[in-house]
């Protein structure tokens, strides 16, 4: 309500001004308004309705009488950042990149832009003309910490589409321990989006952390643990549950207790989650479960697997993940014992593609 009462105010002073005639001061004044605006929106989430605002802010300048003060300038360069940002949350890319290419036209050396640039040409796969956008953003500013980790990212993203190439290119056979480790995808299966590939890698490291640590963060209603004292052999128990992403690290989680019994728990659980009504507005879905939880199906009879030598004995965790299209499994091996005597998990496995717990009839995503 509030960015809705605030854009009529300033559509009533911008007609009001157009009676008057509008003069430079009044344009930068109504330029400042629809900047205000656009920043309410963006504060409530609204992107579209930011950006929409931003872009008037601009109109205001380039229609009144303002001629390239510094002032203006600095203004116009505010306001295309500020909408490359709103559109980069849209994913408008082209038109979030043009913005930026406005305000560095504007400013050579605006962090803002060059990094938001960088993010935009990331988004679009340009990974090496993003990684010179971050850089050119570094040298004005080098210990700006959003810059260094977007750079990281970036070159994580080129290792792992380096390496799927070179899976794609080989003759199939999988390697164990490290990214890439599963076979090309399948003909009619679609490749898992990197993005999506390095948010179950993240979750793994997360399990494999929490695995040792005595905060459990959001693993807390799913993890149990016995440290063995009076009690049998330490144990680790980590229920499994479905993880549904709606942005970058916003989860939604549903336990699935027992799904992987049997076929019909299976169909049981994929039918519950299915209904809730934020799966379907879901970018993808993360499975989490504990291989000694799965007697259905049971994957590590699958080939390849990638410890044919203790196929049931050995246990660990599977992260799936899943978008609409594709999918990919992962597999965390049980290889250690911390301090206490607690079985952990040290790394994570990519599986083959035939090395899936949810087949097509089962899928998250109808």
């Amino acid at each position: 309500t509030m960015p809705a009462m605030a854009t009529e105010a300033t559509e009533a002073g911008l007609a009001a001004e157009e009676e008057e005639g509008a003069g430079e001061s009044s344009s930068l004044a109504l330029a400042e308004r629809w900047k205000a605006d656009g920043n309410a929106f963006f504060a409530s989430l609204d992107y579209a309705q930011a950006a929409k605002a931003y872009e008037k802010g601009l109109d205001a300048l380039q229609g009144g009488v303002v001629v390239a003060t510094p002032e203006a300038n600095a203004l116009a360069c505010k306001l295309h950042t500020n909408a490359a940002a709103a559109l980069l949350k849209e994913r408008e890319l082209e038109e979030a990149v043009e913005h930026c290419r406005l305000a560095v036209a504007i400013d050579a050396r605006n962090v803002k832009a060059l990094y938001r640039w960088g993010e935009c040409l990331k988004c679009m796969g340009k990974y090496e003309a993003a990684l010179e956008k971050l850089s050119q953003a570094l040298l004005v500013d080098e210990n700006n910490e959003a810059v260094r980790e977007s750079m990281d990212h970036c070159e994580d993203l080129m290792e792992w589409a380096g390496q799927l190439q070179a899976i794609g290119q080989g003759n199939g056979a999988g390697e164990v321990g490290g990214r890439g480790g599963a076979e090309p995808g399948v003909e009619g299966q679609e490749e898992l989006p990197l993005e999506v590939a390095l948010a179950a890698e993240e979750r793994c490291q997360y399990i494999r952390e929490h695995m040792v640590s005595d905060t459990l963060g959001d693993l807390s209603a799913h993890f149990k643990q016995n440290t063995g004292k009076g009690e049998g052999e330490p144990t680790f128990e980590l229920t499994e549950h479905v993880l549904l992403n709606h942005g970058p690290h916003q989860f939604g989680v549903i336990g699935t207790r027992d799904s992987f019994r049997s076929a019909e728990d299976m169909r049981q659980a994929i039918s519950f989650v299915r209904q809730q009504h934020f799966t379907a507005a879901a970018k993808f879905a993360l499975i989490v479960v504990q291989k000694s939880r799965v007697t259905y199906p049971k994957v590590w009879w699958a080939h390849p697997w990638p410890f044919p030598e203790d196929r049931d004995a050995i246990d660990g965790i599977f992260v799936e993940a899943h978008t609409r299209h594709a999918h990919g499994t992962w597999f965390m091996p049980f290889e250690g014992t911390d301090a206490r005597g607690r079985p952990i998990a040290q790394r994570e496995v990519r599986l083959s593609q035939e090395c899936r717990l949810l087949d097509d009839d089962l899928a998250i995503f109808p």
